[in-house]
Order: C-alpha cells, then structure tokens, then sequence
C-alpha cells in the first residue's frame, strides 16, 4: 500500500472512530483518537503488525478497541494519552514561544513603527507629536504599562530624556530606516531597564505588576489544589494490576512532562554559559604608544629678558602704550576691515580708434523722354503712321 493510500485509511478509520463516539454520547476530537489509534496498534498485545496491510477484520477490531477504550471513565491509559495530546497541543519550547512571541508583538507595532520612521516632522508641534510617539512605541514594546495612564507615561518620558533628549529628534530623523528601527528597539530596552530600576529601588514602577505578590497567590492556589489531590482514606482492596500499571504509566508520564518544564530554564541558561566565548578567560594583552621628553635643563634660568632697572627707561614704555591707545597700528582691524585683503586684476585700457562703415554718393542722369506723332491718324482710306522722336537729353548736356 502507498503512503497516500494508507493516509487516507487511517483517516477514515479516526473518523468512523469519532462517529462511534458521538453516537454513544461522548464527543471526542480527531487529535485524541488519532493519538489512541496509534497507542493500540504498538502495543503488541493486541497483535497488530504495522508492516503488513491491514485487512477488513484488523479494521473492525481496531475500531472496536479505540471505542472500548475512550469510553472506559476509569482507564489510567485515556488519562495517560489525554495527558499527552494535551502536552503536545500546548506546550511549546522557550525558543519558539519568545519567536512566535516576537513575531506577533513585531506585527501588531508595525503600524506605529512605520509612522516613527517615516515622520518628516519639521515644525516643533510635530517634533512633540514624534517624541509622544516614542514614548508610546516604548511602552507598548515593553508591556509595562498602559500609554494611557498619565503616571506611567511621565516616568517612561523621563527614563527616555535622561538618555534620548528632545535636541537628538533631528539626528534620529536624519538616519535611514533600519537604523531607526534598530535606535528605537535600543531605546527601549534601556528605558525599560531603567524603569525596572527605579521599581527595584521603589523609586518609580507604575504600571508594572509585582512579579512577587502575583507568584505567591498562584503558590497558595496550587497548594489549595494539591491540598485536594492527597488520599483521604486508604483502603485494601484487590485491583487490577493491568490497572496499577497503566496507573504508573499515568504518573510517570506526568513527572516526564513536568522534568521537561523544569529543566528548560536551566538548561537555556546552561547552554548560554557554555556559548560564552573562551577568551574572557585569557589575561587580555594590551599594548599602547608612549614618548617621554627629557629636559635639557632641569633647573630653571630665571632670566627676565624684559627686566629694566632703570627708571626712566620704565617711564619711556609707559608713555610710549599710553600713546599707543590713542594710535592706529598697521595691525589694527575694525569689525569691518577684518576681512579685507590685497587683490590685483588686470584690465585693457581704451584706445581712441575710429571707423568708417558708410558715405553717401548720387548720381544724376537725364529723364528719358520719347513723343509719339501721328496718333490720331487721318481718313479711312489712309493707314496710321506714327513717328516716335526721342526727345531725352545727352549725359554730357545735363
């Protein structure tokens, strides 16, 4: 049989299972009685061979035994196999828990992550708005506290200026956005250290629970259980011992389960010791540059170049710096002159130089004059003859 085949006739075996049970009056999920079936067909005593293909009749007593068994109130084995699928439904390793932990609280504060970096705040209403935001991003990354209760929104805003003041909002906007992000997962971690601080120190806290009032209630509640879980009268009786055994199945399974949740912190904290870097055992060599000087004389000479022992000679500086207040210094400068400086620039001087681009000339020539005689004609009889005689001047005449 193939893998798909015998996937589906597992699966209609739990389901026929389920049916049995609810038409008897138990409703029993798919994860229980798949756990049951596997539980009866390793057991060898009911002689099932898993390497074989099962027939009509192994179906039928399989289905009959897994009926028989998650119907039986006082079997030590359903506590035992509920007691697994439970364990295997809700327990999760502290790795995981804190990635899915991770990965949900990084998805619901996307939303206010993604309008801290991208604020392109400019005016000082929307820096107070951003530094707010901030502040609100904090707590709600932490979880202690509400950004809605005023006490604990003014400690959280001090823990933050005492190492993010407001003057350091324009060097936040200026970086780029995965090392906003990195800032701000920075930010909280110390404010948040901080606050748990001052709580220690019963200087500030609000908003975070006491961890040691919360412990010592749940304590009390598991004692009053486990008060209701001891024997209350021991009786000799004949029992079963199929019974007694899947009694200490039972019990062992649980101590299993428990050594499990009680040595997952240990060994976390086990595993980061051993993940230590062996370097911190080495003595560190450190190596730095240093220079000395050494004076060519020791003692000092004590030799005041500027020493006058005449009297007059002392007046004549004294009259020479009074007459240098009222004096202009080639070193003196004005707020004005501090600034100026000696330039040079060459230029082309301009030269008296004249063109001539146009002159006037005429020229006179006589008008050209022409008379046309015999234009009227004569009789009919008679052609037209006209005679044109020139009339226009020579040049040398005008």
């Amino acid at each position: 049989m193939s893998h798909p085949q015998a996937e589906s006739v597992i699966k209609n075996i739990i389901r026929e299972i389920a049916q049995e049970c609810a038409s008897k009056g138990h409703s029993v999920s798919e994860t229980m009685v798949a756990f049951m079936v596997k539980a009866i067909v390793l057991d060898a005593r009911n002689g099932f061979n898993v390497d074989r293909t099962l027939t009509k009749n192994d179906v039928q007593k399989l289905i009959k035994l897994c009926v028989d068994r998650l119907l039986d109130p006082a079997s030590p084995s359903l506590e035992t196999i509920k007691m697994q699928v439970y364990f295997d439904m809700n327990y999760t390793g502290r790795g995981e828990f804190l990635e899915e932990h991770h990965r949900v609280l990084e998805s619901r504060l996307a939303p206010v992550c993604r309008e801290i970096t991208d604020c392109r705040a400019r005016t000082a209403e929307e820096l107070d708005s951003l530094y707010r935001k901030i502040v609100s991003y904090v707590l709600l990354r932490s979880g202690l506290g509400s950004p809605t209760e005023i006490k604990v929104v003014r400690e959280a805003t001090a823990a933050l200026q005492s190492v993010f003041p407001h003057t350091e909002l324009g060097t936040f906007l200026s970086l780029l956005k995965k090392d906003k992000e990195r800032q701000l997962r920075e930010l909280t971690m110390i404010v948040t250290g901080i606050r748990l601080f001052n709580k220690d120190c019963e200087k500030g806290g609000e908003g975070i629970d006491d961890c040691k009032y919360l412990l010592l209630k749940q304590l009390f509640k598991i004692i009053d259980i486990s008060s209701l879980l001891q024997i209350q009268n021991i009786r000799c009786e004949l029992l079963n011992m199929n019974h007694l055994k899947e009694a200490l199945f039972n019990l062992r399974q649980h101590e299993s389960f428990l050594n499990i949740i009680m040595i997952e912190p240990t060994s976390s904290s086990l595993i980061m010791r051993a993940d230590a870097s062996e370097h911190l055992l080495i003595k560190p060599i450190t190596k730095c540059n240093s220079s000395t000087q050494t004076d060519t004389h020791i003692l000092e000479s004590n030799i005041v170049k500027s020493y006058e022992w005449n009297e007059w000679e002392l007046r004549r500086k004294a009259i020479k710096l009074a007459n240098l207040r009222q004096k202009v210094t080639h070193s003196m400068q004005t707020q004005s002159s501090h600034m100026r400086r000696e330039n040079c620039s060459q230029v082309y001087l301009p030269k008296k130089v004249a063109t001539q681009t146009k002159r006037d000339n005429s020229s006179n020539v006589p008008k050209p004059q022409v008379y046309m005689a015999g234009i009227r004609g004569g009789k009919m009889s008679t052609s037209t003859n006209m005679i044109l005689v020139n009339l226009t001047r020579a040049v040398d005449e005008s």
